[in-house]
């Protein structure tokens, strides 16, 4: 039998975490950004042997605030300068709000606090691979698209398989929603949580037969 308070307690753990992480905080969101920025920075740059890969704050920005910015090597100009292609994303969207949902989400799950703290950890790594994965993911679009550039131009098959990607994981809201939850059944459950969580009773005991007389 379905275990209906457990889940409402449940339910009402989810809606306080999630509702305290996405809460427009003084600052906050600009101190994941950076954090983020100097991150993807660390990980991207160089990008391959010639790519140069900058983060920066987008300037009066209300939705894309952060803008990487592409360049070559090779065609670098006396004084710095360089041709350039850009992304622009929202870091919250992108990376802070997939990262708060799947921490409200193991933080809610009714499992020993042990086992929830590990889940946690386990999810924040997990989590922001997917987030590396999505930067690394625009970064090689863009620069496929930008011929200028001279780097990374993908064959016609290659290409289309890298748009098809591109188009499900950066385009599409979805997986930005479902990973997550993917994530968390990951790293959060084991059989007999299920079991738990819906009440199933314990297996019946052997039976001891009397012989007959």
């Amino acid at each position: 039998m379905f275990r209906r308070k457990l889940f409402w307690k449940s339910l009402a753990a989810f809606a306080l975490a999630i509702g305290l992480l996405i809460a427009p905080w003084p600052g906050w969101s600009e101190r994941y950004a950076r954090g983020l920025h100097r991150c993807g920075e660390a990980l991207f740059d160089p990008f391959g042997k010639k790519g140069v890969v900058r983060f920066q704050f987008t300037p009066d920005a209300t939705l894309h605030d952060t803008t990487i910015i592409l360049g070559n090597r090779d065609m670098v100009q006396p004084g710095g300068k360089m041709p350039a292609a850009r992304v622009l994303f929202s870091s919250r969207y992108v990376a802070y709000l997939p990262t708060a949902l799947v921490a409200a989400l193991v933080l809610a799950t009714p499992i020993p606090w042990r086992r929830r703290l590990w889940a946690l950890v386990w999810a924040m790594v997990i989590v922001h691979a997917f987030v590396a994965f999505i930067l690394w993911l625009m970064i090689l679009h863009q620069y496929n698209e930008t011929p200028g550039l001279s780097l990374f131009l993908l064959k016609a098959f290659p290409k289309k398989i890298l748009h098809a990607v591109h188009e499900v994981f950066v385009t599409y809201t979805g997986p930005f929603f479902a990973v997550p939850v993917f994530i968390w059944l990951l790293v959060s459950f084991r059989r007999e949580d299920w079991a738990k969580l819906f009440g199933q009773p314990d297996p019946p005991r052997a039976q001891i037969e009397q012989p007959e007389s």
